[in-house]
């Protein structure tokens, strides 16, 4: 467990925290956020029959807590995990249920020598399963952790749970909406926004906003300075660049502090390898995204900051990209779907562990499960709007209408920015071509050729990135399910 944790050290500062028994051990490396004094793991109810180890946060534990204790629960901290022993006395496995958060957990029962792991719905916190030669079982936050200990490494899929035999899927209730008109629903879409970001904000912590200057993260950061006008803005690109002197513009307006990484490519390019081994995959969409990712981690922790939002789930959920400009409405819902269910192992995953890698914690309102929610119900014709006259639709028109009055129309009805058109001044096309010519000078690694088959290896960049992976990760640990949908969203 201690060799386990080890690995992991970067995911929390209070580290090897362990408590075992002749059948099970449980660890944890806690970043301390919530009830930094009370919220030692692994956690315990009163009569330490049940345990707990958990990384993530319960939006809703002050409620849930008021609850418990009312059903005679006895609460001794203002942690959100222990909430989970007692969800647990109270709900048993239906506790997830119950749960409004992102989350990632192993609970143990000890009066019947259980174990149960489970997965938030959206899948925002990532958990690896895997058996030993001996059919032992081992479960952590990042594959690494199982080498050596497991013969192999799975992701427990979002909204799953799994008592060390098999998974199963958990199906909290979904909250239906109907609406009368697009404004109805903009505006209660507005509201749905406010008390995700509200629900999100550290009550006496520094926290930021990742800001791009697209819809996405200004809205968040909008609603956040108005519950926090303390809240600090980063974003990562040249001063010189339209997205960037529009972010600063913006932040001007909100009287927010604005910060702008910059960094030079080559100063990119040297965290390479360290990316994809905080990283634990190989896809280059997801790798040079993360490496952007990396530089605003780093800021964020040199300014001291913990927890930061991220306006990661809009495009998927409301049409953001511009592909789904052309398709017709009866297939725009089954597309969203599939890019949506690709987040946990795609951008999701690459929030967490790049931002957990510096010691900050991310969150994303859009992910929300009332949001979600919300965006299932609504027809795409309130995602993509063609209004008369016009031969292009407006992506995400029901997010732009919700932030009437928030964001000025430059930002509001702005076509999609994605991750790198704002790195140089020069955008996309720019850093594509210095990358390219990075990897064109890049010797060719060695791999076998069997492992270019089995990984479906299509290009010199796949395969530097996955020889780099290999250093860390056998191949057993890493998944040949390459991701098909490959877009980059901020």
């Amino acid at each position: 467990m201690r060799t386990m944790l080890g690995r992991l050290r970067h995911r929390g500062s209070s580290y090897d925290e362990i408590w075992s028994s002749p059948s099970v051990a449980l660890g944890a490396n806690r970043l301390e956020i919530v009830d930094p004094a009370g919220g030692r793991q692994p956690v315990s109810n009163e009569s330490e029959t049940l345990f707990a180890v958990f990384n993530g946060e319960i939006y809703n534990h002050r409620e849930l807590s008021r609850l418990l204790t009312g059903r005679g629960h006895r609460i001794r901290s203002k942690c959100d995990s222990e909430i989970l022993v007692h969800a647990f006395e109270e709900w048993g496995s239906g506790m997830c249920d119950h749960l409004r958060g992102m989350f990632a957990f192993a609970l143990y029962d000890a009066r019947h020598d259980r174990i149960l792991l489970a997965r938030d719905p959206a899948g925002v916190k990532p958990l690896y399963v895997g058996y030993g030669h001996d059919n032992s079982f081992f479960a952590a936050s990042e594959a690494k952790a199982l080498v050596g200990f497991a013969t192999s490494a799975d992701l427990l899929a979002p909204g799953h749970l799994h008592d060390g035999s098999q998974p199963v899927a958990y199906h909290p209730p979904q909250e239906t909406m109907r609406y009368h008109s697009f404004g109805e629903a903009a505006a209660h879409l507005r509201e749905l926004l406010n008390e995700a970001v509200t629900l999100r904000l550290p009550e006496d912590l520094p926290f930021a906003v990742f800001l791009s200057s697209g819809i996405d993260s200004s809205l968040i950061l909008a609603l956040a300075a108005r519950a926090r006008p303390d809240v600090i803005a980063i974003t990562f690109g040249l001063p010189d660049s339209p997205e960037v002197r529009d972010a600063k513009q913006f932040c001007q307006c909100l009287g927010v502090r604005h910060e702008v990484v910059e960094l030079p490519f080559q100063a990119l390019v040297a965290r390479y390898e360290e990316v994809i081994r905080h990283l634990e995959s190989f896809e280059p969409n997801l790798v040079r995204a993360s490496l952007i990712t990396h530089a605003l981690c780093e800021r964020a922790r040199q300014l001291g900051v913990r927890v930061a939002l991220a306006g990661e789930g809009a495009d998927e959920q409301f049409a953001g990209y511009e592909d789904f400009r052309h398709l017709p409405e009866e297939e725009l819902d089954r597309v969203l779907q599939a890019f949506f269910d690709d987040l946990h192992r795609t951008q999701l995953l690459r929030w967490d562990k790049i931002a957990m890698a510096h010691m900050v914690e991310v969150r994303t309102p859009f992910m929300d499960r009332r949001v979600v929610d919300f965006a299932r119900s609504v027809p795409p014709s309130f995602k993509l709007s063609r209004p008369s006259g016009k031969a292009t639709p407006l992506a995400k028109a029901i997010l732009a209408e919700a932030a009437k009055d928030l964001l000025p129309e430059s930002i509001r009805l702005r076509a999609k920015i994605a991750m790198d058109d704002g790195v140089t001044a020069g955008g996309a096309r720019q850093w594509n071509r210095l990358l390219s010519a990075h990897f064109a000078s890049c010797p060719l690694p060695p791999l076998p050729e069997t492992i270019c088959v089995q990984f479906a290896i299509t290009n010199k960049e796949e395969l530097v990135n996955l020889s780099l992976m290999l250093r860390y990760l056998p191949p057993e640990f890493i998944s040949t399910s390459r991701i098909t949908v490959r877009k980059t969203p901020i």
